[in-house]
């Protein structure tokens, strides 16, 4: 039994980083998701704007240097704390109050991705050496593990949306703030516990193989992340990267105001994103399975398929009249067959990135995953910045 635990400790490890990660986020995607139906006018958009642009600035300049100086474990558990700040601050919303906790939350949220990219690559090619396999073997089987964990965040974080507001609220398809204010107190707790529970990781060392090399300076590693941007390789994978942050952007920010909360409102919503989640449990599953076999490829390309699927479906009916906010209202089936298909292909993304990254950039692991979150919370900006302006049809 010992030794069957020695063999999987780095298993071990990447299940208490998923499941830390996952509170965290159950708290945060949760009020992404709600933002622009329980907060006050534009204070959601802004919110969200403000975390991805600061997000995108420290992926690319904090995250290298705080994880180069004192490790991804003391990382993640600084960053997470920040997450709790803005958990706190929409106790108050106001957005003198709001903005400013969403640039610390968004400063952490760049540190705690590229830790996150750095940890499991680590703990997977650790794993891979302890069964006598190469170093990228297990890479694509650890972010289909970790993202199956991750992915459950809508579904927990959105039925306990739901039942504290089916409990506080008062029937009808709108809230009252009370029931807003003690699901915020909850989430600050989920945030909390999961955040302090990374003093517990075990810390994944570098690969015996890769300690012989020397060291870069810290000077060169600041300016490593940028460095990479005169890659080729980083350069063909960058439009996938803004793509996977812009997807994020889409449907939790713009179709959830422009469409879900119109025709359904706020309650149902929780619902949605609960069967978003659980599409996404299970296509990230299956598709971090198809990438160990098959590569990353096919993965991408469910993606690309589903995501067309779901955009020209969308425009073409829109455009001809046969889909509006009433259609959506009186037929709400197809709010969640659409928002499914568009899950499929968020999972499909949101696991090709990483794999893609951990494999191509194994040596350089921590700038490429702050090159990952800066591109991805570049592309959630835009989309939450330019969404306001334009008009659903455009935006698909």
């Amino acid at each position: 039994m010992a030794g069957c635990m020695s063999r999987n400790r780095h298993v071990l490890h990447l299940v208490h980083l998923a499941l830390a990660i996952l509170g965290i986020h159950i708290s945060f995607n949760s009020l992404q998701s709600l933002s622009t139906s329980v907060l006050p006018a534009s204070l959601g958009n802004n919110m969200i704007a403000t975390q991805a642009i600061v997000f995108a600035v420290s992926s690319f300049l904090l995250a290298p240097i705080i994880i180069t100086q004192i490790g991804p474990k003391w990382s993640l558990l600084g960053a997470g704390l920040c997450y709790c700040v803005l958990m706190l601050a929409v106790q108050w919303p106001y957005d003198y109050i709001v903005i400013p906790a969403a640039v610390v939350m968004g400063a952490g949220a760049g540190v705690l991705w590229a830790s996150q990219g750095t940890y499991l690559t680590i703990a997977a090619a650790n794993h891979a050496i302890s069964k006598n396999e190469e170093k990228e073997a297990k890479i694509s089987d650890f972010n289909g593990y970790f993202y199956s964990i991750y992915q459950f965040n809508q579904v927990a974080g959105n039925l306990i949306a739901f039942g504290v507001f089916s409990i506080l609220g008062d029937g009808g398809t709108s809230v009252p703030a009370s029931a807003v204010t003690a699901l915020m107190f909850v989430y600050l707790g989920i945030c909390l516990v999961s955040s302090l529970s990374f003093f517990f990781l075990v810390d994944e060392s570098i690969p015996p193989s890769d300690l012989s090399r020397k060291a870069p300076s810290l000077l060169k590693r600041i300016f490593s992340a940028a460095a990479l941007l005169k890659d080729v390789r980083m350069l063909m994978v960058a439009p996938l990267m803004l793509y996977s942050g812009w997807l994020q952007g889409f449907i939790f920010v713009n179709f959830t105001a422009d469409v879900i909360n119109p025709s359904i409102g706020t309650i149902k919503l929780c619902l949605v994103f609960v069967s978003y989640g659980c599409v996404n449990v299970v296509t990230s599953f299956v598709v971090g399975k198809l990438g160990d076999r098959f590569g990353v490829g096919p993965i991408v390309l469910v993606g690309w398929l589903t995501h067309t699927t779901f955009y020209l479906g969308t425009y073409i009916l829109t455009v001809f009249g046969y889909l509006d906010i009433a259609m959506y209202r009186d037929q709400s089936w197809i709010i969640y067959v659409s928002t499914g298909l568009f899950s499929m292909g968020d999972a499909a993304i949101q696991i090709a990135v990483p794999i893609l990254v951990g494999k191509v950039f194994l040596d350089d692991v921590e700038a490429a995953f702050s090159n990952l979150k800066f591109f991805q919370s570049g592309g959630n900006s835009i989309i939450s910045l330019l969404g306001r302006n334009l008009p659903h049809q455009t935006k698909v």
